[in-house]
Parts: structure tokens; sequence; C-alpha cells
């Protein structure tokens, strides 16, 4: 699983999204967003099946971002592993 704060401020994780395990796996283990949904930093929170949890604060243009389509980010990488 990884949840998402769109607009994170530096002190607060406040839920935005989530994106769930099954459906990561169903997207080549990929998670894409609208890049309008950014508002400086994100916070990303990732969760294994054994509720590890691995947060990381990113913008765009730092690694781990691939622009796809048009306004689109995926982020390439999360707890789950490369899976290709």
């Amino acid at each position: 699983m990884a949840m998402v704060d769109y607009d994170y401020k530096g002190e607060i994780f406040d839920f935005d999204d989530a994106f769930y395990a099954e459906d990561i796996e169903n997207q080549n283990w990929e998670v894409r967003f609208d890049a309008d949904k950014i508002h400086g930093k994100i916070m990303i929170i990732y969760i294994d099946i054994f509720d590890n949890e691995k947060r990381e604060v990113k913008k765009i243009g730092s690694s781990g971002f691939l622009m796809g389509k048009p306004r689109e980010l995926l982020l390439s990488e999360s707890l789950y592993g490369a899976r290709r």
C-alpha cells in the first residue's frame, strides 16, 4: 500500500490518496497520478504486508519520479521492489 499527501508542509501527514497492493501489482508495480495534484512537496508512506513503513518526501524532478503521459507522474520505487 502507498498513501500520499499531495501538499506536504513538513510536519503533519494529511492523507489525500491511497494505492492498494493489488492495484499496484496490476499496474506492473507502478503508481501513477496527476501531477496537477501536487502543490510543492508530497509525502509518500509505503506499507508492506508486515506493517513496516517507509516514508519519503519528494518534489517534481526528484529521483524516483518519471514523467509519463502529459501531466502524469510515475512513482518508480516502493517497498514492493522491482517486479519487472
